[in-house]
């Protein structure tokens, strides 16, 4: 309580308390606060040390702490890579550790390892999962990176965990022809709904591509489609603001037998409502330059 209180009086004593506190939700606090600043190096020391603290709630912390520096020091992403690559670690820690290297997945490094990872059979596929979504970043300008991720939609991949991350990092994508065709086929032909919606979502980027837009438009206004296929078209709709999105979204506002689906042709008329951005896993940025973490709660 002592600490918090710091906090609001002073950052610099708070700063000082924290990270020679005990552990607790106050030391867990001041690391969350810290993840909008820019670090000093003996606060970066003092984060890094925690990846070392018996208590794994803690290390988790620490990570996500050191989500906003991870790239600013190649010393602080290889430690976050050691932590990966600790078998003997904690699944939960090795966890978050794939989240912090997000950040940093365009160095070769971090990204042939988090692939490597990704489609390895010997993993779980709940971590095979974050692998291939911690890959996001890298996905629209790395083709080795795509490519890793296209064959997570085919039968290489058996796992449901393993594919919906493969089709999640795409979301970056697939204003790429070669992922809009992967990714409609998915969301047109697979056996799993589960698996349909996801790929629909991740076409939200390449709702600018004609056939994308076009299978987006005809599925939004399909009676006959499963509405949770529905959903995802039309939201995706208020990223091409044209005459023909505008009236069938109207459309569908006024007339469709579905209340969720009316409601949500209306929040697509407003493309800039922040909960479309966040449905479809999209970074976004606070008024302070802070990164919205798409994987934040993945």
């Amino acid at each position: 309580m002592l600490v918090l209180l710091l906090a609001l009086l002073n950052p610099v004593c708070a700063s000082e308390a924290a990270f020679t506190g005990q552990l607790g939700a106050a030391r867990q606090a001041f690391m969350t606060q810290k993840a909008v600043t820019q670090f000093s190096w003996q606060e970066r020391d003092a984060l890094l040390a925690m990846l070392r603290d018996p208590d794994p709630a803690v290390r988790i912390e620490a990570l996500k702490a050191l989500r906003e520096y991870v790239g600013q020091s190649p010393y602080v992403w290889q430690t976050v890579l050691g932590v990966l690559n600790n078998r003997m670690e904690e699944p939960a820690v090795r966890y978050q550790s794939a989240k912090t290297l997000s950040r940093v997945a365009g160095y070769p490094e971090v990204w042939t390892t988090l692939a490597r990872y990704a489609t390895d059979m010997q993993t779980p596929p709940a971590f095979r999962g974050i692998c291939y979504k911690s890959l996001w970043a890298a996905a629209a300008g790395n083709p080795q990176v795509r490519a890793g991720l296209l064959r997570g939609l085919t039968a290489a991949e058996p796992s449901v965990e393993g594919m919906t991350g493969a089709i999640w990092a795409l979301g970056q994508a697939s204003n790429h022809p070669d992922v809009a065709q992967a990714l409609m086929r998915v969301a047109a032909h697979h056996p799993g709904m589960a698996i349909r919606v996801e790929a629909m979502k991740s076409l939200y980027q390449g709702t600018g591509r004609p056939e994308v837009l076009q299978a987006m438009a005809q599925t939004a206004g399909d009676l006959q489609t499963d509405p949770a296929l529905r959903y995802p078209a039309i939201l995706a709709l208020s990223r091409v603001k044209t005459p023909q999105t505008q009236a069938l979204l109207q459309n569908i506002s006024m007339r469709d037998p579905n209340p969720a689906l009316r409601q949500a042709a209306i929040m697509a008329m407003n493309p800039g409502d922040e909960r479309i951005q966040a449905y479809f896993h999209m970074p976004r940025y606070t008024m302070d330059g802070r990164l919205v973490d798409p994987l934040e709660n993945e």
